[in-house]
């Protein structure tokens, strides 16, 4: 009885493995393409809750207030909310700033320099007309509750 080795792989056995590997990877691709767009929401969803997270404090801090503009958490500021921009303010105002600068939305399709631009709404949750089209926005922000929204048609999402 011959045994015959077999050296090497043929033809059909390397289009066979190819094809399988290309349809995997065709399977695959949805997943990574969407992958991008997911990131930016997971991200811009971490910044709302940072926000939150400060305008709490900030209300702990300041006598169950809020500040009048979400830029003022970048400043000092004393415990009835008043804000200083000068740098030597710390013994006048005692409380230091929450943030050195707003997050951006990365959810949003604006140019990245405007992406944390904040817009004060009055209504809480947003109304559709307070929301920028084209979901180009930054944050809205109700002063009166201290809520804080992304900028987005579809901003309940967040």
């Amino acid at each position: 009885m011959i045994i015959r080795r077999h050296r090497g792989v043929s033809i059909p056995e390397v289009l066979i493995v190819t094809i399988m590997l290309f349809v995997i990877a065709a399977s695959l691709m949805p997943f990574f393409v969407d992958a991008e767009g997911d990131e930016d929401q997971q991200i811009a969803r971490h910044h709302l809750q940072k926000l939150r997270a400060v305008l709490d404090r900030y209300r702990l801090d300041h006598l169950g207030r809020f500040p009048k503009k979400l830029n003022d958490l970048r400043w000092p500021s004393d415990i009835d909310g008043r804000i200083s921009e000068a740098a030597d303010a710390d013994e006048i105002y005692p409380i230091p700033p929450y943030l050195r600068s707003l997050p951006a939305n990365m959810a949003s399709l604006a140019p990245f320099g405007q992406r944390n631009r904040v817009r004060q709404v009055d209504s809480d949750p947003p109304r559709s007309a307070e929301i920028t089209p084209g979901n180009v926005g930054g944050w809205l922000y109700n002063p009166e509750t201290g809520g804080v929204w992304i900028d987005h048609e579809q901003y309940d999402r967040y």
